[in-house]
């Protein structure tokens, strides 16, 4: 046995062989001293592209894993471009399935706030064209003939009423007919008091007058359908020319991604089938229970909104999600609820993301003890 002096118990360094004034000159270590097998195990499971692989990290406390695998994951995801904004829109042919839409990066944040803006624009055109004179002036046209076609339709029925005996009143309940018994009407309490012989002659003209009666009430609801059609054509045209221009801007904006183009399409056929929505946006509800008429218009236009559900607006690379309370919840996401008038309901808008949904096209990184400890997560995750 030897002994030692103090100047062999420890290595004196030479400061003026360092090439650096202060620690601060020098670049943070990546990777654990000592762990070269655990450093190389993580470079090569973070370039394994095949899907269904995923990589596990053990060690004692201390050790450095959570730092050493967030220092190699992060600079693994910057060798990746962002990837896709994921929204949820409307579906205008099955309410019941939103559609997912998928946009690059940074353009999910634009059409939620092209749309926002369309729909103040609708609200202020639409009310605006249909206070247009031009507008008032072709629909008091189309009420005008179909009042003069009418009224020709009534003073035939009035004069063929006149050649069979009997007077024609029209309210808004109907058209009665009533015999003309010296000069005057007949009134119901009175024809009963007439003889029976009588009243069987009054009864087969009224029958006969009857038959008159529907084809021409049937001629009148003709003409009434036709002015109606004739209306809604009127407005679907001031429509079209009131939105037509600003739809068109935002489907050559996005020109390039088929499935918002589809969508835009939808809105424009949608707004134009509900414009009433757009028309009475302003008018003060008189309705018996105070908001319900606004509440129902507000949700009339949350279908024209965008759920923004994955939003890469604010990255280059791909993300990197570090999920330290994995509840199921947390991890796949939600689908919220509101309550009205004691019922609660819920729609696309109210479909919130997870991590996993946060994570996709990059790194989802969880504490294998929390996600085991969490009810359902781990099985959900398995799948």
């Amino acid at each position: 046995m030897d002994e030692l002096s103090a100047d062999k118990l420890y290595h004196r360094v030479n400061l003026s062989d360092l090439d650096f004034k202060t620690t601060k000159d020098i670049e943070p270590l990546v990777g654990t001293i000592g762990q070269d097998r655990a450093i190389h195990a993580i470079d090569f499971g973070l370039r394994v592209k095949t899907k269904g692989f995923n990589l596990y990290i053990a060690g004692p406390t201390g050790t450095g894993k959570h730092s050493t695998i967030e220092a190699f994951v992060k600079k693994a995801a910057m060798e990746k471009k962002a990837p896709s904004d994921w929204c949820y829109a409307y579906n205008f042919n099955e309410p019941d399935k939103p559609l997912a839409i998928e946009l690059p990066a940074g353009a999910g944040s634009m059409l939620a706030h092209d749309m926002e803006e369309l729909i103040d624009d609708c609200l202020v055109e639409i009310p605006r064209a249909f206070e247009s004179e031009e507008y008032e002036k072709r629909k008091k046209q189309i009420i005008n003939e179909f009042k003069s076609k009418r009224d020709l339709i009534l003073n035939d029925l009035r004069q063929k009423a006149a050649k069979f005996g009997f007077s024609v009143e029209i309210t808004a309940a109907g058209i009665f007919t009533f015999p003309i018994i010296d000069g005057k009407a007949l009134r119901q309490d009175k024809f009963n008091d007439l003889a029976e012989r009588q009243k069987r002659e009054i009864k087969e003209k009224k029958d006969k007058l009857q038959d008159k009666i529907s084809r021409l009430l049937s001629e009148i609801r003709n003409i009434e359908k036709a002015a109606r059609d004739n209306i809604g054509e009127l407005e679907q045209e001031i429509s079209l020319f009131a939105i037509g221009h600003l739809l068109g801007l935002l489907i050559e904006k996005y020109k390039n991604i088929p499935k918002v183009t589809s969508y835009l399409t939808g809105v424009e056929r949608d707004i134009v089938d509900h414009i009433e929505v757009f028309k009475d946006h302003e008018k003060k509800n008189t309705d018996i229970i105070p908001g319900l008429e606004t509440g129902a218009k507000t949700r009339d236009l949350d279908r024209y909104k965008i759920n923004l559900f994955i939003n890469n607006d604010d990255t280059d690379s791909a993300p990197v999600v570090f999920e330290t309370n994995p509840t199921y919840y947390n991890i796949f996401g939600r689908l919220e609820y509101k309550a009205r008038l004691g019922a609660m309901s819920t729609d696309f808008t109210m479909i919130k993301s997870g991590a996993i949904h946060r994570a996709n096209g990059g790194y989802l990184v969880l504490n294998a003890i929390d996600l085991l400890k969490a009810l359902f997560s781990w099985e959900a995750l398995k799948r």
